[in-house]
This record gives structure tokens, sequence and C-alpha cells, in this order.
């Protein structure tokens, strides 16, 4: 498990894509996680698969659609498990983010919840 202490949280909502991102460290080095949704993909988006919850780690070459098995919180925490597609492209299996919600207000919430539950 890869455990991320979030220092910052942000949710937006512009355009019709919601869009959540953590940023932290994990042992001394900074990390961060952005999970976005498309609300209302077009067309071409969904003939090339690129619908659901993106997923993005770090950088861009850690990224990829529908590779969350499972995400939940656990009081402030968000604990989150990454299929094994998304393993292959250097994602850790589980990612626990320490004080996820620490720094959303409650619209900033419900955009999370949004985007989670397309999960």
């Amino acid at each position: 498990m890869t455990t991320v202490n979030v220092n910052e949280s942000i949710a937006t909502r512009e355009d019709g894509v919601l869009m959540l991102a953590l940023t932290g460290s994990v042992g001394g080095d900074d990390a961060y996680l952005i999970l976005s949704l498309d609300e209302k993909p077009d067309r071409q988006d969904i003939e090339l698969g690129l619908v659901g919850v993106h997923v993005e780690w770090s950088d861009q070459a850690h990224s990829g659609y529908g590779i969350i098995g499972c995400a939940r919180w656990d009081g402030p925490d968000l604990a989150i498990t990454i299929t094994e597609v998304g393993q292959e492209l250097g994602i850790p299996a589980t990612i626990l983010l320490n004080n996820a919600t620490k720094h959303l207000g409650s619209d900033d919430q419900a955009i999370a919840d949004t985007i989670l539950g397309h999960v």
C-alpha cells in the first residue's frame, strides 16, 4: 500500500468536467493523484474508450481510464484500489490518501463524491 499524506485537495467543475486533485508526499517525495470525469463525453471519446473516471498518478505516463477497482471514504481518508491494468501502468495497487477531505468544502466534497460514484 502506498500512503500519501495529503497537504492540498482541490475539486472543480468546469465545462462539464469534474476534477479532484490531491497533492502530498510519499516517504518525503512529492506525489499527486488526479481523478477526472467528463459528465457528457462526445461520440469520439466514447468510440475511443475515453469514458469514466480518468486517473493520473504523479505524471501522465501513469494514467488511464477505468482503472479504479474500488474507492471508499474512511472518515477523512480516501482508499483507492487500482486494477491490474492500472498496476501495469506503474500505479500502486492500493493508494491511501490521508486527510483527503481536510481541504475540501461541501461543494468540493459533492464533486468528489460524484466522481467516485462513477467508479
